[in-house]
């Protein structure tokens, strides 16, 4: 078992950080543990080089008479191969809601093992989103299991399917709604390496429709990427800052003379690579 399939393993038992250095005796022991697993693995430069992923939420446009669709989130790997994912995302208003996530194309056709979607708890925590939703997928979770077909396509392809619905809201009025990554701790939204020996994390955010929710940009929770707290440079396999995450979300839009509950089909928008240019 590779190091990022013992840290993810970790990970789903541990509500503590485990790429922070020194966060807690429970994360140091959890770390000791993985690096016994992986001690044959390479240490990792965080020299920035560029990004090597980007991984983006859909966009769409409603024009209120859907009262479902879904969007994709997307990844483009410039040439790269990745063996597994965390994804954390949320919404931060009460026009939209997350109803369940999909497996997207390269769940589905290099048939890896693993994908957990999870609607998380912010029950009494009013600095979280109002919806909250955490993706765990592995390219391969046993050892001795079979081998993945592939660890990616060589273009922009899904991750996951969101079903987003409007339905518990009678009138939407011309409006945006962020859907956006969310970050609550070290684990949240990275990648890993084919070889499982390299941590990816965010390099940078972009937003595409505003956000009003206010977080740190230095403490968790937060919108805007993997705080420093979470690198120590001096630990093997450090993780690299190698991620663009691009936000994306809904536009509700009505068209001329069209009631709140009327409009025309929802136009689907470039769904697969949201920059804000």
């Amino acid at each position: 078992m590779s190091y990022l399939y013992a840290l993810i393993a970790i990970s789903l038992l541990l509500p503590v950080s485990l790429l922070a250095a020194d966060s807690s005796d429970v994360a140091a022991t959890a770390i000791e543990e993985a690096v016994k697993i992986a001690d044959s693995a390479a240490v990792v430069d965080t020299v920035e080089t560029g990004p090597r992923f980007a991984v983006s939420m859909g966009r769409i446009v409603n024009n209120n008479k859907k009262l479902q669709d879904t969007l994709d989130v997307v990844v483009e790997s410039f040439g790269n191969e990745f063996a597994g994912f965390v994804l954390k995302f949320g919404i931060d208003s009460r026009f939209l809601d997350i109803l369940e996530i999909l497996p997207g194309e390269i769940i589905d056709s290099c048939n890896w093992e693993l994908f957990r979607p999870v609607r998380t708890s912010n029950e009494d925590r009013p600095e979280l989103p109002a919806v909250i939703w955490k993706v765990t997928a592995l390219a391969k979770w046993a050892t001795g299991a079979s081998v993945p077909l592939c660890y990616g396509l060589e273009r922009p392809a899904s991750l996951m399917r969101l079903v987003v619905s409007r339905a518990h809201v009678v009138q939407v009025p011309d409006t945006t709604v962020s859907i956006f990554f969310f970050w609550e701790d070290c684990r949240d939204n990275v990648l890993s390496g084919e070889r499982g020996d390299i941590l990816l994390i965010s390099r940078e955010v972009l937003d595409f429709y505003p956000v009003d929710l206010l977080t740190s940009r230095d403490i968790f929770p937060t919108r805007f990427g993997t705080p420093r707290q979470c690198v120590n440079p001096k630990y093997p396999n450090a993780p690299v800052r190698a991620i663009n995450f691009h936000n994306g979300g809904v536009e509700f839009r009505l068209e001329m003379g069209d009631s709140l509950i009327g409009g025309t089909d929802n136009v689907d928008i470039d769904n697969t690579q949201n920059s804000n240019d």
